[in-house]
């Protein structure tokens, strides 16, 4: 699949592990910055798991602005996908919303797969979807704290496998 200049897509359904390697890094005030490297150039693909919500959606708008590809990774709420997209106009000459459950090894895999595919490859997996608890640990049943395990580590394990 071929884009063409500020083009964006969604899907429906069809690292933390970064590679670094080969990268420009700018700190755009000059000299080196005391908490590390500000800025990522080059025209590199990000892809970026709970990428149209909250952090994620911050994490990737930051990639964007320093000209990466992004694909943008949902399980659920299409209208959050359509907003994150409209919201990526102008920012990235490549923005791609990817619906894939990556709690799930399989979609894990389909989601990258279908990233390298659709943009050429992958430089930059941002592992950041997972939801957090939201009662108290006595009143959580076993299936509710194995989603959260599968949502936030299995997912971060399957996605950096699979890429």
């Amino acid at each position: 699949m071929k884009f063409q200049r500020g083009e964006h897509k969604i899907f429906p359904q069809p690292s933390i592990f970064s590679d670094f390697h080969g990268l420009t890094r700018t700190n755009p005030s000059g000299g080196n910055h005391p908490q590390g490297i500000d800025r990522v150039e080059g025209h590199r693909v990000a892809v970026i798991t709970g990428g149209t919500k909250g952090i994620g959606k911050a994490i990737a708008r930051r990639l964007a602005q320093d000209g990466c590809a992004i694909v943008l990774n949902y399980s659920r709420d299409e209208e959050a996908a359509q907003s994150a997209l409209r919201e990526f106009d102008g920012l990235s000459e490549k923005v791609v919303a990817l619906k894939a459950d990556v709690s799930m090894p399989h979609e894990a895999s389909r989601l990258i797969e279908t990233a390298v595919s659709s943009l050429g490859r992958l430089d930059i997996l941002v592992n950041n979807v997972g939801p957090f608890l939201t009662r108290a640990l006595c009143d959580t049943t076993d299936d509710e704290w194995r989603r959260t395990l599968d949502s936030n580590l299995s997912s971060a394990f399957y996605c950096s496998r699979a890429a």
